[in-house]
């Protein structure tokens, strides 16, 4: 289910995995919708390519993207 409004803990964790209730509670924290933790945990994961998708991230997309990319350093 897709949704604008502030997704729910259990959405955030089948979006991005396993991760700890700070890190939930961060993400929250951002005011990202589930599209938007959507967007940020595929460009994460690798998904997307600067060449194909020159669309950089912004917003509370980019402060998810930001705090998945410290997670796995």
């Amino acid at each position: 289910m897709k949704t604008s409004s502030a997704p729910t803990r259990d959405q955030i964790i089948g979006l991005i995995g396993d991760v700890d209730d700070a890190t939930v509670m961060t993400i929250l924290g951002t005011g990202a919708s589930y599209v938007e933790i959507e967007e940020a945990a595929r460009w994460a994961g690798g998904e997307a390519i600067a060449a194909i998708e020159p669309v950089r991230l912004s917003g509370p997309a980019s402060a998810v993207y930001d705090i998945l990319d410290r997670k796995s350093t």
